[in-house]
């Protein structure tokens, strides 16, 4: 596509209508660097927002189904089987959701906040034995993050040594 305006270069790059990977062609005749490096952010964020945006309409929508339906799973489980279908049969492409996946995935440790769910649940109990509670939920989290992390270390650290072995 050739643009003639920098104008339109910026609706269509916050608007997230192009992929990054045809921005370079895009913004060839673009000369503000301060700008085009802006908008390469701005691009790789608006698209990040509508790939979460998009997981989050095919979740919404396994919800709707479920309880128009009434199958007996969750909306969640239907959302996984139906964006495993859309990847799986290419009606989805990978790259529309990969970036806003890998955020969400990376951020999946504040979908699971077990404390507040102990304090609203047990707040007497919280009352009474709060700090050996605080403690053990403390104590808890450190060891799979600490676990996470030394299995991730390892994991990378054999994917190193495989991928030098074949190389030699």
């Amino acid at each position: 596509m050739n643009f003639k305006n920098n104008k339109i270069i910026i609706i269509y790059v916050v608007t997230g209508l192009c992929h990054y990977n045809d921005f370079p062609s895009i913004c060839a005749d673009f000369k503000d660097k301060v700008m085009l490096n802006l908008l390469k952010r701005v691009l790789m964020l608006s698209q990040t927002v509508w790939q979460m945006v998009l997981i989050g309409a095919v979740w919404w929508l396994s919800c709707a189904l479920v309880r128009f339906t009434h199958i007996p799973l969750s909306g969640g489980v239907v959302g996984l089987f139906v964006m495993l279908f859309l990847l799986g049969t290419g009606l989805l492409p990978v790259r529309w959701v990969s970036e806003g996946a890998r955020v969400l995935l990376g951020e999946l440790m504040l979908f699971f906040i077990p404390i507040l769910i102990i304090v609203v649940k047990y707040k007497a109990l919280f009352m009474a034995q709060g700090w050996q509670l605080v403690v053990s939920i403390f104590v808890g989290t450190m060891l799979v993050m600490l676990s996470t992390a030394m299995t991730l270390k390892y994991c990378y650290r054999l994917r190193r040594y495989w991928v030098k072995y074949r190389h030699h």
